[in-house]
């Protein structure tokens, strides 16, 4: 809606001080995939479509850096060489990347819920960048498919 309206000459603003909450009940699985399927692959089909990234859709150079930690927390067990240094550095770094987040989190909800979060904040990112992969996969796939459907003269 928002790049439609866009499109169609209309500016769209930001409120910041207006507030909504969600009533919708999430369980951790319909979270997951309304984020990945609703969210994160639908979102990266249209900005590589439109060519339009916007750091407002958790693109800041924090929110990318944020993904790739992720990935390697991931990775680093299988890596020949002690694993809990590194780990220990890269949730570190993930910290300080989100630190602006967490500390919002401990002045409205105090530094238990701040803790708590931080495990569902990891698994955001994970899920949200392999959202992102799959978006991108989908976006080559749908363009790939449309130049082999695509009359014999008319395929680059």
């Amino acid at each position: 809606l928002g790049y439609r309206l866009h499109n169609a000459g209309h500016r769209i603003l930001l409120e910041r001080g207006i507030q909504l909450t969600h009533t919708k009940r999430y369980t951790l699985p319909g979270l997951v995939r309304a984020d990945v399927m609703q969210r994160a692959i639908p979102w990266t089909r249209v900005m590589l479509q439109r060519r339009v990234f916007r750091s407002e859709l958790n693109l800041r150079p924090n929110n990318l850096a944020t993904i790739v930690v992720v990935l390697l927390m991931l990775l680093v067990p299988f890596l020949p060489l002690p694993a809990w240094p590194v780990e220990l550095v890269l949730l570190l770094v993930f910290i300080a990347l989100n630190w602006r987040f967490i500390a919002f989190l401990h002045r409205m909800r105090g530094a238990g819920f701040a803790l708590r979060s931080v495990p569902m904040i990891w698994l955001q990112y994970l899920y949200g960048g392999i959202g992102g992969v799959l978006g991108v996969a989908a976006w080559i796939r749908q363009g790939l498919l449309g130049r082999l459907q695509a009359p014999a003269h008319e395929r680059v």
